[in-house]
């Protein structure tokens, strides 16, 4: 039999199959064999021999995997296929009786498909925004700001985009002596209508609808942190990035490497995992894993919070050497989506994203 004919067979035995089932399957396989590219021949071999052997029955039932160093997913990944979200899942895991889901890892992020909402962060190149907000003040808010040496990008609600120049002392060095930013991620008001950057000992911040500059006396006080939740020594506690509070009073919040929560694959992932808190909501603290596999450049210091889509879907944000996306999380279940991507290298803040829907 050649190669079209086993195609052409292939394709009468599995033509009346539901597709979910099949192109879940497809999702998984595209997954292991980035990650295990060595059985990528095996599987196809098993593959093409359960097909055409077992007929059409066994299809509909399953297909035999590979070996692997985990168990198969039944199906594919959630995240994939609810559609509309799906009520609250099972956990992954859990971390001092509290319940822990795993995030999906840099591989499988660039899979999921898009949220719908904020179209512009489809892919945005702040280096590319040309216009400038004192000759073009069109806007008198925005949703995002991304700092880079001596320049703002300003993203509006409606997608526009500003320009501005920051013409002002360079903040002083830190206690070491080291150079410090002028950017952070508080730097945009939750409003999204003032930005605050450093400047000498003190700090400036712009009415973004007026474009006037005022002065601020001292660093200003740090921002609030969410609560931890675990049970952790003091110094074991890195919060990454602000803490972002929802309309009902649920606060999000990253923290850095070091509890010794569960991951996926132990052979494939780092061990004691940066993490997100969500507490506050009546179903009690959720904690979101994040997935960082050994191979992978994402950046060791956690995904840090952008907002909440809604009061319960937070966005965050996973950062690589060669990509920075805006990912959506429905808090307590597998349902993730990609709210967009910025091109690396710029500190983020970010406004309400839920005032923008």
């Amino acid at each position: 039999m050649t190669h079209q004919d086993l195609r052409d067979l292939l394709h009468e035995q599995v033509a009346d199959l539901e597709t979910t089932d099949l192109a879940g399957r497809a999702w998984s396989d595209a997954v292991r064999r980035r990650r295990r590219g060595r059985l990528v021949a095996a599987g196809a071999t098993a593959l093409v021999t359960v097909l055409v052997v077992a007929g059409v029955a066994v299809v509909r039932d399953r297909v035999d995997d590979p070996p692997r160093r985990t168990p198969a997913p039944v199906g594919p990944p959630p995240w994939v296929t609810q559609s509309p979200p799906a009520a609250p899942s099972a956990a992954d895991t859990s971390y001092q009786d509290l319940p822990v889901w795993w995030s999906p890892d840099l591989d499988e992020e660039l899979a999921l498909p898009f949220v719908g909402r904020l179209p512009f962060f489809r892919h945005l190149d702040p280096s590319r925004v040309d216009a400038d907000l004192v000759e073009d003040p069109t806007i008198d808010r925005a949703i995002a700001a991304f700092g880079r040496d001596d320049v703002v990008v300003l993203v509006d609600p409606e997608g526009q985009t500003r320009r501005v120049t920051i013409d002002l002392p360079a903040p002083a060095d830190d206690a070491d002596g080291n150079p410090t930013s002028r950017f952070g991620p508080s730097m945009l008001s939750p409003d999204g209508r003032r930005l605050e950057v450093r400047q000498g000992d003190d700090r400036a911040v712009l009415d973004i609808g007026t474009g006037a500059w005022r002065d601020l006396r001292g660093p200003g006080d740090p921002p609030p942190t969410g609560p931890a939740v675990v049970d952790l020594q003091p110094a074991m506690l890195n919060p990454a990035g602000r803490m972002s509070v929802n309309e009902r009073g649920a606060s999000a919040q990253s923290w850095g490497m070091g509890p010794g929560i569960p991951v996926r694959d132990p052979a494939a992932y780092f061990s004691g995992p940066a993490y997100l808190v969500v507490s506050g909501r009546d179903e009690g603290p959720s904690l979101l894993a994040f997935m960082t596999g050994l191979d992978d450049e994402r950046w060791m210091d956690a995904p840090t919070v952008a907002g909440w889509l809604d009061d319960d879907t937070v966005v965050y944000e996973s950062i690589a050497e060669d990509r920075d996306l805006l990912i959506s999380w429905k808090v307590g279940t597998h349902t993730f989506r990609r709210v967009g991507a910025i091109s690396p290298g710029w500190t983020s803040s970010f406004a309400r994203l839920a005032d923008q829907r």
